[in-house]
């Protein structure tokens, strides 16, 4: 009996370790669920909604600079593509004038070409007269 004594007392510290950290784990379970259980307005939840809404703000003041950014760089683009397309138009108004004064000069080239071929058969018949009328 004394040997059952002896072994009860080696099993109590083994077993009161066990029942310590079985009621702390119960406790922690207990004090997760009280916590998720909090109203939004409890005094515990104050100082974590308050660094919630100070990054919330942060992220939103961030987001709201990009947007701006974006937006300015948007402008600057339409900008510059509008300015471009007026160079654009003005470069194939410039082409279409160049391409009518192009044909215009080809068709006086041709004209030129005609009246000189009509000019030098005119000659060629009057030197063809004259050479015979002079033998």
């Amino acid at each position: 009996m004394k040997e059952n004594n002896v072994e009860a007392s080696f099993d109590r510290p083994r077993n009161l370790h066990n029942d310590l950290i079985k009621h702390e784990q119960i406790s922690n379970e207990q004090d997760e669920m009280s916590l998720a259980l909090l109203p939004p307005d409890h005094p515990l939840l104050a100082k974590f909604q308050q660094s919630l809404k100070e990054f919330l703000l942060r992220a939103k003041d961030q987001l709201m600079n990009e947007i701006e950014e974006i937006k300015y760089s948007v402008k600057q683009k339409e900008q510059q593509r509008e300015e471009q397309g007026a160079t654009l138009y003005d470069k194939q108004q410039e082409i279409l004038r160049q391409n009518d004064k192009l044909e215009e000069y080809a068709q006086q080239i041709q004209e030129t070409v005609q009246q000189r071929h009509c000019e030098e058969e005119a000659v060629r018949h009057i030197k063809a007269e004259y050479e015979e009328k002079a033998k």
